[in-house]
């Protein structure tokens, strides 16, 4: 929960308007992740993942509200071009952190996803807390060993595979297709791990094999989206609070864009588990 403060505050100083936009995001973001992080999960019979009731659902209704008046606040004292530009990153907060990190969140508080196996050491309904935590780290540490494969792949192969072509050069320049080869296969060799051999219940074996090719994939997005971000603002770091890393919002980027596609794999095991 930190992290995810700190990140929030360190997206806000790219942010130059007024103290009212920011405000009124806060309040939109704030209210958009409880109605989500506090909704019931639905029906497994059901299509959908998530259901509100009245108070969740106005809830939420009134942080979209907030977040056009926050978005609006920015076209007020600032020339077209720069309101533009941050309102397009009030909106990008919202989706970080009223949409995103409540996905995050329901994998460590709420995992309905897991099919308890009674036959296993830890299967058993009271480990609930503990499951939440496992499939949490191991979203955390897919995007890590994706990062982690990328930079060895890279360092190794980046100028022996593929012409030694770089994926993005306007982007991020180090980044090479060797790089994103080796992470993805980091990401695959240690979901795969995680979720064959997690100690709470079945996991299917499409799940198993998605997981963590789908979250790699994912972490490389939320990677790249930062860097043209900071490569927008014309800064190098979001921050200056971690030397060698950058910014809190460097840390977690993969996490915010990976963490929703893997709730939402672990709820379709559940579906494909009782089937």
């Amino acid at each position: 929960m930190g992290v995810i403060v700190l990140s929030f505050f360190e997206l806000l100083s790219f942010v130059d308007g007024r103290l009212l936009s920011k405000v009124l995001l806060f309040a939109s973001c704030s209210l958009g992740a409880h109605a989500i992080a506090s909704a019931r999960t639905g029906e497994f019979v059901a299509d959908s993942f998530i259901v509100f009731d009245v108070l969740q659902a106005s809830e939420f209704s009134l942080a979209i509200m907030l977040l056009f008046a926050s978005v609006s606040a920015q076209w007020f004292g600032f020339d077209r071009r720069k309101a533009s530009v941050e309102a397009g990153v009030v909106f990008v907060a919202f989706a970080y952190f009223a949409l995103a990190c409540p996905m995050i969140l329901r994998l460590l508080l709420h995992p309905e996803y897991v099919l308890f196996d009674p036959d296993m050491a830890l299967g058993a309904p009271k480990f609930s807390v503990a499951a939440g935590v496992y499939f949490f780290l191991a979203t955390v540490l897919c995007c890590k060993m994706s990062d982690i494969g990328a930079f060895l792949g890279g360092y190794f192969f980046g100028k022996k595979l593929f012409n030694a072509k770089k994926m993005a050069p306007r982007i991020s320049p180090k980044k090479t297709y060797a790089g994103l080869l080796f992470g993805l296969l980091a990401a695959w060799a240690f979901g795969f791990a995680a979720m064959t051999y997690n100690p709470f219940g079945r996991i299917d074996d499409v799940v198993a094999v998605l997981f963590g090719l789908v979250v790699g994939v994912f972490a490389v997005g939320g990677d790249l989206f930062m860097s043209v971000l900071k490569r927008s603002f014309r800064v190098k770091d979001t921050g200056k609070t971690l030397p060698g890393i950058g910014g809190w919002l460097d840390l977690s980027d993969s996490v915010f864009w990976a963490g929703p596609p893997a709730y939402f794999l672990l709820m379709l095991n559940y579906h494909l588990v009782t089937a």
